[in-house]
Order: structure tokens, then sequence, then C-alpha cells
């Protein structure tokens, strides 16, 4: 297993997510050297608001600058590699906030017509591969998108809040009550897509929901 990687690396190098410069193979990185003197560890301390529904959020970059961009490409111009980046970077930021020990992972989901769209959903990708090395279940089939909403993006501030009420359904309460969980998205900004699915999971019983993004554009 180990020399069919190395194989595929020799002939397909990995690149920087940022950019697209090769790095060397075999080091569990995808960011060059160059990227990573311009990429500074995010502190959490500060992004909760007093209407967070969910215990903690854990963030690995702020969203701007060559993080934004790499993120737009990932979820918008086919991408979907960058998660393996994503996730190496966020599962060594959640062992440093100590959130490790959780009954399971799961990600904001999205409408089925969107991700037929889109062809994958960003979050689950990420997800699934905390799952993996935290040695958890990936739990993700249990929330669903049950509405189409639009664009976050495109709307204020209430607008938001609004647009993500009654958007999501648990599909087996029974599996989620009294579950620790990590709730899994690619950024945070206002939190309401993250508060209305930490909603749903505490009133389908589960236990301490944990908020985990790659990047926040919230401002402290």
């Amino acid at each position: 297993m180990v020399f069919t990687l190395r194989l595929v690396e020799y002939f397909y190098p990995p690149k920087c997510i940022f950019c697209g410069e090769i790095v060397e193979a075999g080091n569990n990185k995808y960011s060059c050297g160059e990227c990573e003197r311009f990429l500074r560890p995010y502190i959490s301390t500060g992004l909760m608001r007093p209407t967070d529904k969910f215990e903690k959020l854990v963030c690995l970059w702020k969203y701007e600058g060559m993080v934004k961009e790499s993120l737009k490409k990932y979820k918008f111009n086919d991408k979907a590699g960058y998660y393996r980046a994503f996730s190496i970077g966020l599962y060594e930021k959640l062992k440093q906030a100590g959130l490790e020990k959780i009954d399971g992972v799961l990600s904001v989901p999205l409408h089925k017509s969107r991700k037929t769209e889109r062809g994958y959903n960003q979050s689950f990708l990420i997800s699934r591969m905390l799952s993996g090395k935290m040695k958890v279940p990936e739990m993700s089939r249990l929330l669903i998108r049950v509405r189409n909403t639009e664009s976050q993006s495109l709307l204020s501030q209430k607008g938001r809040s609004e647009n993500m009420k009654g958007a999501f359904r648990v599909s087996n309460p029974f599996k989620i009550r009294g579950k620790n969980i990590l709730l899994v998205d690619d950024v945070v900004t206002t939190g309401n897509t993250l508060n209305e699915c930490t909603k749903m999971l505490k009133d389908a019983g589960a236990g301490k929901i944990y908020a985990a993004v790659v990047a926040s554009a919230r401002e402290r």
C-alpha cells in the first residue's frame, strides 16, 4: 500500500493548495514552504458569540487572502482533493484544543440538488477523513437538509437566520441521543448554519456539540 502511494506521488506529485507549486512527496503536507510563511494559526479564542448554541468553535485559519481563494476553488472549481490538506490541518488543531474524545463526527449537509450540481459535499469529505483519524463513527447520514436554502452570502444577517430555520432534520434521533458530536463545515460567518444544525441535534437528544471549520470570516 505504501509503495503504491509512493508510486502515485512520483507520477502525480502533490501540489500546494495555495499556489500550485509541487511539494515534497511523502511529507504529509499539502502546502509549500513559501506559502506556509504567510499562514498563521488562527486563535479560536473570541470566535464564540452569545447566540451560539454549540459548546466550542475550532478554526484553522482566517477566511481571507490565499485561504479564501483556496476554499473557493475547493467548493466551486472541482478541487475536491483539497480536503486532505484541510482535514490534516484541522485534525492537528482539534488535538491542540483537546477535542479528540468525542462520540462521532458529522458534516453540515448539502441539499441533494446542490450536491448533484457540485458533485460532492465539501464538508463531508473533511468529516469523513477526521472520523478516520479520530477513530470515531462518521454520522453525516443522520442529519439531512430538507430544504434547498438560498446562498447565505447573498442575504442580510437577519435574512440568514430566517433562511436556515427548518432547513435540517435528524433522520434517526435514537442514534444521536446522548452523543457528543463534532459538527464540521468549511467556513463560518454569522454561525446561523452551525447553530441551526446544533439546535436540531440537541432537540433530537444529542449531548454536547462542538463545531470545527477550516476558516472563519467572523471578526473578533
